[in-house]
């Protein structure tokens, strides 16, 4: 076989294998910032968690009984929890979460 068709060949193969890898490493770094991310989000949601609890515990015992303390920690819960900026980009996405998994 004459070299003038072989070195084409090569090329388009060394090109083609390049392009695999490039495409390949792209999604790799793709797929970790989506975890990172994710994570990111947890450990906030983490940190609000904590902090409601701790919260919690500390009222307990300036409540009478566990009926208001019920009460207490419904309305605490519904007006605090997650409202924050960062609960609030966290919420958003969780749900971008859930949409790309549906998607896969």
């Amino acid at each position: 076989m004459d070299e003038k068709y072989v070195w084409p060949l090569i090329g388009v193969l060394l090109g083609w294998v390049l392009n695999r890898i490039g495409t390949y490493s792209g999604d790799a770094y793709e797929k970790r910032s989506k975890y990172g991310r994710a994570i990111a989000a947890l450990f906030l949601l983490h940190d609000e968690i904590r902090l409601l609890v701790r919260w919690l515990d500390e009222m307990k015992p300036q409540v009478d009984s566990w009926e208001e303390y019920e009460i207490f920690r419904k309305h605490t819960v519904d007006t605090h929890f997650l409202k924050s900026q960062s609960a609030l980009e966290i919420k958003l996405f969780m749900r971008f979460l859930v949409l790309i998994h549906s998607y896969l």
